[in-house]
């Protein structure tokens, strides 16, 4: 008897797994047992379900960042809110971990060498979203002057020097962008 409640309890569970995982890539949730058929449309727009251009796998040619900024941008567009946080399986993590592109722009900051990333002692880490509560302290009170530094204070976890990694890397992209962009006034100014 009891291992028939505990194999009714494991469907349970997995049922409930299957529901979640068919609202997170389908949108929708559709269960028929018992004579019983449920089913349910979040209403997620078709649009907002992207196929990638080059598929993940392919760890040379694929640019996962910029299928993500591409959806992203899609779905504030359309809605106003720009999402910040997605779920994934290990299979897709490992892709992500294993992209050459990730990799060559994280460690294009400092020749290969993170820990040798320099970290400017002016920075808000208050100010850097993606960083926990407690990282964000220990950073502003400790002010480390390199990635490495960052990565030994206890309380910084492995997740925050990512997400220092990226925002650093936005910020290098930024400047570029700035430094290239001259204003119409100084273009008049430099044609006269």
């Amino acid at each position: 008897v009891f291992d028939d409640e505990m194999r009714l309890l494991d469907g349970a569970r997995a049922r409930r797994e299957q529901m979640r995982m068919m609202a997170l890539t389908t949108g929708a949730i559709a269960v028929a047992a018992n004579g019983q058929a449920y089913s349910y449309d979040y209403g997620i727009p078709s649009d907002h379900k992207s196929e990638v251009t080059t598929s993940w796998s392919d760890f040379n040619n694929s640019d996962p960042i910029e299928d993500l900024r591409l959806a992203m941008d899609k779905i504030e567009d359309d809605t106003g809110i720009r999402p910040t946080r997605g779920i994934l399986t290990r299979k897709t993590w490992n892709y992500l971990r294993n992209n050459q592109k990730i990799i060559k722009s994280l460690f294009v900051l400092s020749n290969g060498q993170v820990d040798s990333v320099p970290l400017g002692r002016d920075i808000d880490y208050g100010a850097i979203s993606g960083l926990r509560l407690e990282a964000r302290q220990k950073l502003n009170a400790q002010k480390p002057a390199s990635v490495g530094q960052a990565s030994r204070i206890s309380g910084v976890s492995p997740a925050d020097i990512g997400v220092l990694l990226v925002w650093l890397k936005a910020r290098e992209r930024a400047a570029a962008e700035m430094a290239h962009h001259v204003p119409r006034e100084t273009e008049r100014r430099a044609e006269e």
